[in-house]
């Protein structure tokens, strides 16, 4: 298993061609590193990718295909991050999705996380609207179909 860490760097933007050094990438760990966006296109090589870590960086949006190419993923972990706009289809396609962690949103809502019956929609609406704090979302299968919006 191969992981890639930027923890404490200043990244301008997502650093390119890593997949020509490291192969395969399974993992993405990026803290502090100050990053603003992420998009598709600099996930597309990395389609062996089973996890991804942004946390306490400035991403604010998130496309609704961001991880197209990625259909391994297993963890998803959105912390300490401005959100101000996720679209449902986000998890569209991760049929191994297992953890799903978003935390520190403006305000300190708390979900019910021991019966998490929530949809993909009821999720982002909450992000949104600032009403997360370090929550995390245990997904309850390994072969879960996101395609109408439900987890």
């Amino acid at each position: 298993m191969t992981g890639v860490s930027f923890d404490n760097v200043s990244l301008a933007q997502f650093p390119n061609g890593l997949e020509k050094i490291f192969k395969p990438i399974n993992f993405l760990f990026i803290r502090r590193t100050n990053l603003q966006e992420i998009h598709k296109n600099d996930l597309k090589n990395f389609p062996d990718l089973t996890g991804i870590y942004l946390i306490f960086n400035k991403i604010e949006y998130f496309e609704d295909d961001l991880f197209k190419f990625n259909p391994k993923l297993t963890s998803v972990f959105l912390m300490d991050l401005p959100i101000k706009h996720v679209d449902p289809k986000i998890l569209s396609g991760l049929n191994y999705l297992q953890d799903l962690i978003i935390g520190t949103c403006k305000n300190s809502k708390t979900f019910d996380s021991l019966n998490f019956t929530m949809t993909v929609k009821e999720i982002v609406k909450n992000i949104e609207d600032g009403a997360c704090s370090n929550e995390k979302f245990y997904v309850k299968s390994t072969t879960l179909a996101l395609g109408d919006g439900e987890i």
